[in-house]
């Protein structure tokens, strides 16, 4: 059984997901998507979130630069304010203490002597 900690690392893992990728979802359905460069950006970004997801930190710290300029250039290019919400929530959910624990487990892991190696 796991400990009450990892229970909500794992709830703050999987909404950072939902709220950063359910953008990209959403506009995938949209006329015009696919006739774009906005199919690539969305599997670069994909590839962010899944590294995040595994305990990379480079990972974490591309995608909190990402949500920090979204929010930094939203006064020159507003649009509804529930976005903007929302990029808040992921920005805090990205420096929460829960997040942080996820990304030091993997070094816990690996001091621990994990048996899948250096992963």
């Amino acid at each position: 059984m796991k400990a009450a900690g990892a229970r909500g690392e794992v709830w703050i893992v999987g909404l950072w997901v939902l709220l950063s990728t359910g953008g990209f979802f959403y506009a995938a359905t949209q006329e015009g998507y696919w006739d774009t460069i906005a199919p690539l950006a969305s599997l670069i970004w994909f590839g962010v979130v899944a590294a995040v997801v595994l305990r990379r930190r480079w990972a974490w710290i591309l995608a909190l630069a990402f949500e920090l300029s979204v929010l930094v250039s939203w006064p020159f290019d507003p649009g509804p304010w529930p976005f903007l919400l929302l990029r808040f929530l992921a920005v805090a959910l990205l420096v929460s203490p829960q997040m942080r624990a996820h990304l030091a487990g993997r070094n816990r892991r690996r001091a621990q002597g994990s048996s899948f190696g250096s992963w």
